[in-house]
């Protein structure tokens, strides 16, 4: 059992200071959790196109702010993502460090399994990736529910139905609280 324990302490040690050295862990972290929020946004993207397109029409500086701004999002979330990956480096490259001297001490043998605490420059990356991930499709849905609810409205004002226009703006009102 002490030996399992020793061994398993070892390997994850040495894997841990591995991923850490080699910077092409860090974009594949990147990859791994912003090309599917990218994606995310494209489909936001192309239901925003589809559902607004007779809109567009009436209200074509609306539509075409929105647009801009769901791809202004677009673009922030892979430039921050990037932000985050190099300024990851530096923090891999201490928890390579703090690694090493666990390596140097013996004391990667003691904590055996427990020797995953070494990633936490790598669970770092990812939870900040994520949470930026996550706010970029939550800012791109509030661009197209707003962008849905001003369509409402026009439609509500077009067809002159004074009780959908309350409606919608105590409905506005609700949201903004």
């Amino acid at each position: 059992m002490q030996c399992c324990w020793t061994e398993t302490g070892q390997f994850l040690a040495r894997t841990c200071l591995g991923l850490l050295l080699f910077s092409p862990a860090l974009e594949k972290v990147r990859t791994l959790l912003i090309a599917p929020k990218q994606r995310e946004i494209e489909e936001i993207q192309t239901k925003f196109e589809s559902e607004i397109a007779s809109f567009a029409e009436n209200q074509r500086e609306i539509y075409t702010a929105n647009k801009e701004n769901i791809s202004n999002i677009w673009e922030d979330l892979n430039n921050e993502s990037q932000q985050i990956v190099r300024s990851c480096y530096g923090i891999c490259l201490f928890g390579a460090l703090v690694a090493i001297v666990f390596m140097t001490f013996g004391w990667d043998k003691a904590l055996g399994p427990f020797s995953l605490v070494l990633f936490w420059p790598l669970a770092v990356q990812y939870f900040k990736l994520r949470s930026r991930g996550k706010k970029a499709v939550n800012n791109a849905n509030q661009v197209l529910t707003a962008i849905g609810l001003l369509k409402k409205i026009t439609e509500a004002h077009d067809n002159n139905d004074n009780n959908e226009l309350m409606n919608l703006l105590k409905e506005v009102l609700n949201t903004n609280k």
